[in-house]
């Protein structure tokens, strides 16, 4: 937590501090009042384009290598998320993506004595999702933590952004099973939105390089993967050749179909985050 106080990063929810009560222990993050990714994504009225589904893709790439690089002063050592998925990206008021929720987040190291800990680390697995878990961590849910397993989530992800619905799972363990073995969703089989058919071939071309980047980050094989960077990269650059009039209409689409939230105190019984002392990492005393 003291790293993400410390370090800002514009697809990274910020960390102000915390607050501990009786048994439970809470992060004071900033509010994003457009929900989080996965309720845009089942959002039926909320037309998501191509050109809007890779900005998407690109804010999360950047923020997942920030914190993969985050530890620079060794770099043996890295943060790592371990639940990527679109329930932990939150959204703003403009559909700008933050990653969030650091609760499962390791550091992943080469060293014998940190790898022993963490697969001796008690009796029950570190938190994960299943969908989005790579394959060497389905197996070996005690596994030391790698950068390779966020990009492997980040590839189901993007999957998930493109389909807009997740893998059908009928049993977890059959599931599970057959993503161990290499199985993975048919991308040539994702429906098209009628509401969304695309007529511009640079929109096709768009589609066509998400489609690679996810089956590049979900490779069985760890080492096959790439590092977000060059995924960051990558995505960032086929960005910059879009026409920006025309992600700004497909954000503002979007976002008339969202509940924006954003809290007042008159409507709200929470306390002003004026009042947080992010040094002492407390309320103001009486709050």
């Amino acid at each position: 937590m003291q790293c993400l106080q410390e370090s800002g990063h514009e697809n990274i929810v910020r960390v102000f501090g915390w607050s501990g009560w009786k048994h439970c222990l809470g992060l004071v993050v900033e509010h994003c009042p457009g929900g989080n990714l996965g309720n845009l994504l089942l959002n039926v009225n909320a037309v998501v384009t191509p050109v809007l589904k890779l900005r998407i893709a690109s804010d999360i790439a950047k923020g997942l290598s920030f914190i993969h690089n985050l530890n620079t002063s060794n770099k043996n050592k890295r943060i790592v998320h371990s639940d990527i998925k679109p329930e932990n990206v939150l959204l703003t008021e403009d559909i700008r993506c933050k990653v969030s929720d650091f609760g499962s987040a390791r550091i992943a190291t080469t060293t014998l004595t940190a790898s022993k800990q963490v697969v001796n680390d008690g009796s029950n697995p570190p938190p994960m999702t299943f969908v989005y878990a790579a394959p060497e961590k389905l197996k070996n849910p005690f596994a030391r933590p790698r950068c390779a397993h966020d990009v492997y989530s980040f590839g189901m992800l993007l999957y998930t952004v493109l389909a807009r619905s997740l893998p059908h799972v009928q049993n977890k363990e059959t599931f599970v099973e057959a993503v161990i073995k290499g199985a993975r969703p048919d991308l040539d089989e994702i429906e098209e939105d009628e509401s969304t058919v695309e007529t511009n071939p640079n929109e096709q071309e768009i589609k066509r390089i998400l489609k690679t980047v996810v089956d590049r980050c979900w490779q069985t094989e760890a080492s096959k993967r790439p590092d977000m960077i060059g995924v960051r990269d990558q995505l960032q650059n086929l960005l910059n050749q879009q026409n920006r009039e025309e992600i700004v209409k497909s954000v503002k689409k979007v976002s008339a179909n969202l509940d924006i939230c954003i809290p007042t105190i008159q409507n709200n019984r929470v306390v002003p985050l004026s009042q947080f002392i992010p040094e002492e990492g407390t309320f103001e005393a009486g709050m």
